[in-house]
C-alpha cells in the first residue's frame, strides 16, 4: 500500500516527499491515498499528504468525490500545525476548492482562527475572508477576526494582511541626507 511506503521512511524531507509525489501521482488511487495520509492522525503523514495533495492540484489533478469527502469529513482530526497550514494555503491558492463543502471548510478555517501558531491563523483568515467574498454569510464572522488580527504583534500575520490589502503598508523611510562634512571631494 502507497501510506505504507510513506510511513516506513524515518525522515520526510521536501526532496523525498517531491519524489514520492513523481512516483506515484499517476497511481489510480493516488487521491483516496493522499485523503487517506490527511486524516491518518499521524502527524508525519498528515504533512505529507497534504503537501503532496497541495503539489498535484497546483499540477491540475483532480481528486475523486470520494478522495474529497474522506478529507472533509476528517477535517476535524487534523493534528499536525505544519498539515493545517499547508490545507489553508491550498484553499488560499485555490478558493474554488471550498466550493464543494463550504460549511466544513468555513469550520475548519475558524478553528485555524485560534491555533497558536500564528501562521496557521493568519492563513486561516486568508481563507475564510475568500470565503466570505463568495459567501456573504461569512462576513460578519471575517471582519471580527480581522480586527483582531490587526491587533496580532506577529510579524507573519502583519505581513500576510497587507499582502491580502487589509492594512496598508508602512510608510518607506528617505533615506538620510548626507552632511557636506562627511562628503569627500
Amino acid at each position: 500500500m502507497l501510506l505504507d511506503e510513506l510511513e516506513s521512511d524515518p525522515r520526510l524531507s521536501v526532496p523525498q516527499m517531491g519524489r514520492w509525489h513523481e512516483r506515484n501521482r499517476g497511481h489510480p488511487r493516488y487521491a483516496l491515498t493522499l485523503a487517506e495520509a490527511i486524516v491518518s492522525g499521524s502527524p508525519r503523514l498528515e504533512l505529507a499528504g497534504a503537501w503532496m495533495l497541495r503539489r498535484w492540484l497546483k499540477e491540475g489533478g483532480l481528486p475523486t468525490a470520494a478522495a474529497w469527502a474522506i478529507l472533509i469529513d476528517g477535517l476535524d482530526g487534523v493534528r499536525s500545525h505544519l498539515a493545517r497550514l499547508t490545507l489553508c494555503q491550498l484553499w488560499v491558492e485555490q478558493p474554488e476548492r471550498m466550493e464543494t463543502a463550504v460549511e466544513e471548510v468555513a469550520a475548519f478555517l475558524r478553528r485555524g482562527l485560534g491555533d497558536p501558531k500564528a501562521t496557521v491563523r493568519v492563513c486561516s483568515l486568508n481563507a475564510l475572508w475568500l470565503l466570505a467574498q463568495r459567501h456573504p454569510e461569512f462576513r460578519a464572522g471575517v471582519s471580527a477576526a480581522l480586527r483582531r488580527a490587526k491587533r496580532d504583534p506577529e510579524a507573519c500575520v502583519q505581513a500576510r494582511l497587507r499582502r491580502m490589502g487589509v492594512v496598508p503598508y508602512p510608510p518607506r523611510k528617505k533615506p538620510a541626507a548626507r552632511s557636506a562634512a562627511g562628503r569627500s571631494e
